[in-house]
């Protein structure tokens, strides 16, 4: 949550209690809602249905991916928070053993 420092024009100083600090910390945990295996299992999953499960689309569907993890970087300007690039190379790691199987 935010709130405006009085006498400072549009300046934000950010507060958060701790109930809220360890509901966010709790949603990106390993075990999370947002974390990394949870988010890539979703992203995965959906790459999967919208290729019909056809394994010959991976790299199309790999480069999907690669374009929107770019597209989020540069929107925040160049870089992306640690979580971002774990659960990308999960996903990828996900989409290999997707592949590998017969």
């Amino acid at each position: 949550q935010g709130k405006k420092t009085a006498g400072d024009s549009g300046k934000i100083d950010f507060v958060s209690d701790s109930d809220a600090l360890a509901s966010l910390q709790a949603e990106i945990s390993d075990d999370g809602e947002w974390g990394v295996e949870a988010v890539s299992d979703r992203i995965v999953a959906f790459a999967k249905a919208v290729s019909g499960g056809d394994k010959s689309k991976l790299d199309e569907l790999k480069r999907a991916i690669d374009k929107g993890f770019e597209e989020a970087r540069n929107f925040l300007g160049g870089t992306l928070p640690d979580i971002s690039y774990k659960t990308y190379d999960r996903i990828m790691e996900k989409l290999d053993q997707w592949a590998a199987e017969e």
